[in-house]
């Protein structure tokens, strides 16, 4: 909870968030809320939610204790980057994971392709492609999820990631959306103080919230009225777990 300080970056919300989030949790057991919370992640070429088996500690990159804040990595044949989390977990079955995340809260990706480089260039294409060599010299699974704090996928900005190593002759990453929107509700039967807080801060300051039933379409009144509106449920049409409800107005005739 404290990393932005030490490191300087306590001018960048992004930075601030980060370590108010990922420095708290890093003292709790990584299966009680941090595991659950990745869980939510979702890919969208795939249409699958991250699938990660039970994690039984933390490891070590490079004989450092991992959570890692802004580790500047750089492998033979790409372009230097500083995650802003980097991940180590020991799995139950004793595979590993090798997650990173790059955060956003109010920017958005800091680099854009460039047709011209032989490496890639757009900020999410140059993480995984270090992230993968990463990932084959440690043994471990790589991971790439772009945390913001979008209600649904910002798909378009993923693809062009994506679009760029194919581009340079690259496979696609194992890329996954997450929303800074879905760590409230994890902490709702937790009675750590020191986690209470931070729910009071994710939902107070920040209001990341998802409102979050157990209706199905099926049970929902089709329309309710107000004075002289009605108002009716619409489907927006998307893909899981995108699914968008709104609501039309039209004046009753």
């Amino acid at each position: 909870m404290f990393e932005a300080w030490i490191r300087g970056k306590n001018n960048n919300p992004e930075d601030v968030l980060t370590s108010h989030v990922f420095g708290t949790l890093k003292y709790f057991e990584p299966e009680d809320i941090l595991g659950p919370f990745l869980r939510k992640a979702f890919n969208p070429y795939t249409n699958k939610s991250l699938d990660l088996p039970t994690i039984t500690k933390f490891g070590k990159f490079k004989n450092e204790t991992t959570p890692l804040f802004w580790k500047f990595i750089q492998q033979p044949g790409c372009g230097g980057c500083e995650p802003d989390v980097l991940i180590d977990f020991v799995h139950e079955n004793q595979t590993r994971s090798l997650i990173l995340i790059e955060v956003k809260y109010e920017s958005l990706k800091s680099s854009q392709a460039d047709e011209k480089s032989p490496m890639a260039n757009d900020q999410l294409a140059k993480y995984w492609e270090n992230l993968a060599l990463l990932g084959q010299e440690l043994d471990a699974k790589p991971i790439l999820i772009y945390l913001t704090a979008h209600y649904s996928c910002p798909d378009e900005e993923i693809e062009e990631s994506q679009k760029e190593l194919l581009l340079k002759g690259k496979q696609r990453g194992d890329f996954f959306w997450l929303s800074w929107r879905h760590l409230s509700n994890l902490f709702a039967e937790i009675e750590a103080p020191l986690l209470k807080d931070l729910q009071a801060l994710i939902e107070q300051f920040y209001q990341f919230q998802y409102f979050e039933c157990d209706w199905t379409s099926a049970s929902l009144p089709c329309t309710w009225k107000f004075n002289n509106l009605s108002w009716s449920w619409v489907h927006q049409k998307s893909s899981y777990p995108k699914i968008k409800w709104g609501f039309s107005n039209d004046r009753e005739r």
